[in-house]
């Protein structure tokens, strides 16, 4: 009790309530929520068989009822009489004796085949049968069938339940849930719950305030002062079961606004008494707002289960049918790699049967060549038709061999006549041949030597040329190197290709190793510049002696200077630093593959290392050759020029030259 109970007690000049009295106010309603709790749960959960007929007698009951007024003592005397007809049926029927529980099966079973068993002992825990599903083909039937296969057998498992429930088999054809009361009930009751709920969430701080307020009037009698405090008491007490959230009162903190101002004990009893029947009224409210929760969860429940079985026929379709595809892919994906490597080996043999036939070809045109030649005693001048000296209206040979488009094509061609010749000259039966073919063999090979020799000088000379052209090296794009003022760096790698048939393009690196020392080191491969590199002046000290100076003037001509030196040597190596690497990436895209060639990319060095790792390549040896000529050259070389300034030190005593070659080693550092 507040304290504004005790101070209206204590002014009056009664007693104050007892505390016995409100614990067991708050006992009996406490109990009374407890069991209503207990029948709800009992009424939700699926039943054992046991349990089935008494159940079912009931909720047939409570169907037939449903829309008549609460609290009729009728009705109750109704489900009392039901009950213990319940209750004796289901004896019966557990004896097996019963007539009349036989009566009611049988009427359920032999009028209508169409309600299995499952449903006339409890049609709630039936499970649905899924007629309607069942009669769809699962491996033709669409989604939009199964979807409506799914909605009949729902509606069919909800009549099925109300058939049983009212006895009354004729629903199984007729049932429409729009159009039983018992389903329109429980929707318009919902409905109402949740209007009252909103209601009540909005109402709910002038709810909590007038339950502390005083009479709206002065001149109101005690009875309706009691009844305005109840039913305020009451919508509080709506507030705290409804909306718990909303109210900021607990049921302690309710009874003790109750109790407030109840000085008398019939007072108290009274207001007790009220309160007892609000929360039962309430409880049996909230009872029923279980159950239908109940029954709209269940019925949920089993349409979501029935659709969800449509669903799943149809993706366990969908799966069987993306296994048999996958299987239908492997196996003919296995048919197809066969005939892959069936159609590469043809091709294979196709393009050897190609080269055969070329090389025939090829050999067939030499031979007739070299017969012509002999037969009229006039020798063809393969250098110069070759080369293009000859007009091309008057060359003997094949175009083949004279059009400077078809280099590289020819190149290969003579690559493998020579082959032939030497496999040919190699081989032991060549003895066996008769003397005309000996003949012809060797004077065919020598034709072809004379024409392979002058194809090779041709492409060695146009290399010549275009890298002489010189140029900026721009290795971006291939249309780049066509421009003006650049290195076309992409001729340069047709006539590489097409030199690689000749010795694997030896006298090529040879060629190139030369262009570059003599182009790019003329301070080193010169042989006027060979003693004025500025290394120490041996020219001059030579000069002086044949002039006839003295002693003392051939000491100061060939005097040391470190300064001068250092300077030389630090410009040839930056000079040898530059030209290597520019070279380098040169070497990558012209002497390698067409994948490191075609990299894009501002270092060439890079590429090159990365295509010339792990393995000698042919880039490789081209810069091998490249740094031993610059390097160990034996006359012009870095090393040579080296040992050169080293004895020229040593010419002049053994402290002047101990200090020159600490001097060079520093500058040389």
């Amino acid at each position: 009790m507040s304290d504004r109970g005790y101070r209206h007690a204590a002014s009056s000049g009664r007693g104050t309530p007892t505390e016995g009295t409100a614990s067991a106010a708050i006992s009996s309603m406490q109990t009374q929520m407890n069991q209503s709790d207990r029948e709800v749960s009992g009424r939700g959960g699926r039943r054992s068989t046991s349990q089935g007929w008494e159940f079912m007698e009931e909720e047939k009951q409570r169907y037939k009822n449903s829309n008549a007024e609460e609290g009729e003592e009728d009705n109750e005397v109704m489900d009392r009489s039901e009950e213990r007809e319940a209750d004796t049926n289901k004896g019966k029927v557990r004896k097996g004796g019963g007539d009349e529980g036989n009566e009611i099966a049988g009427e359920m079973t032999t009028n209508d085949m169409e309600i299995p068993e499952e449903y006339l002992y409890d049609p709630f825990a039936a499970e649905p049968s899924l007629d309607n599903l069942r009669s769809i083909n699962p491996q033709t039937g669409t989604l939009k069938q199964l979807l409506s296969a799914a909605d009949a057998d729902v509606l069919l498992h909800s009549a099925r339940i109300r058939a049983v429930l009212l006895n009354d088999p004729s629903l199984l054809r007729t049932y429409n849930p729009e159009n039983d009361e018992t389903y329109l009930n429980r929707r318009n009751r919902s409905i109402t719950r949740d209007v009252e709920v909103r209601a009540l969430r909005e109402e709910a701080r002038n709810i909590m305030r007038d339950i502390d307020l005083g009479p709206t009037s002065q001149h109101m009698t005690a009875y309706e002062i009691s009844r305005e405090k109840l039913d305020r008491w009451q919508r509080a007490l709506e507030l705290y079961v409804h909306c718990p959230d909303d109210s900021d009162i607990d049921l302690l903190g309710l009874l003790e606004k109750l109790c407030e101002g109840c000085s008398e004990e019939e007072e108290l009893s009274e207001a007790l008494s009220q309160a007892s029947q609000m929360c039962t009224s309430l409880v049996e409210q909230t009872s029923l707002a279980v159950r239908d929760a109940t029954e709209d969860a269940a019925e949920a429940e089993d349409a979501y289960h029935i659709r969800l079985e449509a669903h799943s026929i149809l993706t366990r379709r969908v799966c069987e049918q993306s296994d048999a595809i996958e299987e239908q892919f492997r196996t003919n994906g296995r048919a197809a790699l066969k005939i892959g490597q069936q159609l590469e080996l043809a091709e294979a043999k196709r393009r050897q049967c190609e080269s055969a036939s070329f090389l025939i070809k090829t050999w067939w045109m030499m031979e007739n060549l070299a017969e012509q030649e002999e037969l009229s005693g006039e020798e063809i001048q393969v250098n110069e038709e070759v080369r293009g000296y000859t007009p091309h209206s008057s060359c003997k040979m094949d175009p083949l061999f004279t059009k400077v488009e078809h280099s590289l094509e020819a190149a290969r061609a003579l690559k493998a006549l020579r082959t032939v010749v030497k496999s040919r000259g190699n081989s032991a039966s060549g003895s066996l041949l008769d003397p005309g073919a000996i003949r012809r063999f060797e004077v065919t090979s020598r034709l072809i030597q004379r024409t392979s020799a002058a194809l090779e000088a041709r492409l060695l000379n146009s290399f010549s040329e275009v890298y002489s052209e010189g140029g900026v090296y721009d290795f971006s794009s291939e249309e780049a190197a066509s421009r003006k003022g650049r290195l076309n760096w992409v001729l340069l790698r047709e006539l590489a290709e097409a030199l690689m048939c000749f010795d694997s393009g030896r006298s090529l690196h040879k060629r190139y190793v030369h262009m570059v020392v003599t182009s790019r080191f003329p301070e080193l491969f010169n042989d006027h510049t060979k003693d004025g590199v500025g290394m120490g002046g041996d020219s001059g000290e030579n000069d002086s002696n044949e002039e006839g100076g003295s002693d003392d003037e051939d000491v100061d001509a060939g005097e040391f200077d470190a300064d001068e030196t250092r300077s030389k040597l630090s410009s040839l190596f930056h000079r040898v630093t530059e030209v290597c690497t520019a070279e380098f990436s040169l070497i990558a895209h012209v002497f390698g593959t067409s994948s490191t060639s075609s990299t894009s990319g501002s270092s060439g060095y890079d590429s090159f290392a990365s295509s010339s790792s792990g393995a000698d390549t042919i880039p490789l040896q081209v810069v091998r050759a490249l740094l031993q000529r610059v390097i160990s050259d034996p006359r012009n070389g870095l090393q040579a020029r080296i040992n050169d300034l080293l004895e020229s030190i040593d010419k002049r005593g053994d402290f002047l030259a101990g200090a020159k070659k600490i001097g060079y080693i520093r500058c040389y550092s």
